[in-house]
């Protein structure tokens, strides 16, 4: 390969990395955004506006507090729906921490690396450097994410967004649309239980499962990026 061609590789990589960071971010926020406005819709209706201007500014972890505190508190949740509110919260509660890394961590994008016996060059992918002093083992927390990684970190994230969503609407009294006999839909008000269930046991993990008695007539809401 020549400089000239490596050079071309090389930028193609780097927008490719700067891409998949971007589009991670971006999933992150519209999770917390959801979850806003599903607050603002059950506590504001025609204020709407109101309640988006006292959470504005609230960071990621106060909007998810928020969103599943009441959820429990107006939702009446059984305890098999509260299982479904824990697994969402603490999957939530993850995401942002994996997001706080993204966005405070120090980026290095487009390093490169020479073969010392060839002298060929090879483009090294993202590497994330967190300083954190409390660590035991140390200040520091390195990861090296390819864009794949990261696409698939994302992929996860907007999968969770849609059941976040979908959990919100059934939980704190909103509409979801059914499916009716001539295909088209209908306003229904469903039960979280009705479309989640948390499988397994603590033996065998738990998961959260779209599997309840009327999951397949819901027109679900799935978030793409």
């Amino acid at each position: 390969m020549t400089v000239q061609d490596f050079g071309a590789e090389h930028s193609a990589d780097v927008d490719d990395a700067y891409r998949a960071i971007g589009r991670y971010m971006v999933a992150f926020s519209q999770l917390i955004a959801e979850m806003r406005d599903l607050i603002a819709t059950r506590l504001g209706g025609a204020d709407f506006v109101l309640v988006q201007i006292v959470l504005g500014e609230a960071q990621p972890g106060n909007i998810a507090h928020a969103f599943f505190g009441l959820a429990r508190e107006v939702g009446n949740l059984t305890d098999a729906e509260n299982d479904v509110a824990a697994s969402l919260e603490n999957a939530v509660r993850l995401a942002n921490e994996e997001r706080t890394h993204f966005a405070h961590g120090d980026w290095q994008v487009g390093n490169v690396h020479v073969d010392p016996t060839s002298r060929k060059l090879k483009t090294l992918p993202p590497r994330r450097v967190r300083i954190l002093p409390h660590q035991k083992k140390g200040p520091y927390k390195i990861d090296h994410l390819t864009p794949k990684q990261i696409d698939e970190k994302t992929d996860d994230l907007l999968a969770l967004l849609t059941s976040v969503y979908e959990f919100g609407r059934l939980a704190l009294g909103l509409p979801v649309t059914v499916e009716q006999a001539d295909g088209s839909g209908e306003n229904e008000w469903l039960r979280v239980s009705d479309v989640f269930v948390v499988e397994g046991n603590q033996k065998t993990g738990k998961r959260l499962a779209r599997s309840g008695p009327r999951a397949d007539d819901v027109f679900p809401v799935i978030y793409v990026g």
